[in-house]
């Protein structure tokens, strides 16, 4: 369900111009909701969109290392973690974004989509 509804997400940013209208899409598609606090260990941080058990960090034009921190909490959280990089200006390097997350073989959910349809996702 989450996979498909990140394949078609891009059909509802097309209007965004920051995070937080992604953020907002996204919480509308899922019925989930927005800057949900978690905590572990006495520490705090804000997940961009909580569905269920589903935590999501979103970036947009963000470096690829960008919210991979945030992903790694959300999963100590106890949520399935998701981190989604959402590529407007810097579309070209979608390839780029994909190779390199494959090679990563992260612990949790990636994705990578552009606003012109792109998508690649992959959930251990």
């Amino acid at each position: 369900m989450h996979n498909i509804v990140l394949e078609k997400l891009y059909q509802y940013i097309q209007h965004c111009t920051d995070e937080e209208c992604i953020s907002d899409e996204l919480a509308l598609l899922l019925k989930g909701r927005r800057e949900v606090p978690l905590s572990v260990g006495g520490f705090r941080v804000v997940a961009d969109v909580v569905d269920g058990s589903d935590a999501y960090e979103l970036k947009l034009d963000a470096e690829p290392y960008e919210g991979i921190g945030q992903a790694v909490f959300y999963k100590a959280a106890g949520h399935r973690a998701h981190l989604v990089h959402v590529l407007r200006e810097k579309s070209h390097l979608f390839d780029e974004y994909v190779k390199l997350y494959e090679g990563l073989a992260l612990d949790f959910c990636t994705h990578v989509l552009t606003t012109d349809g792109k998508y690649w996702g992959r959930c251990p």
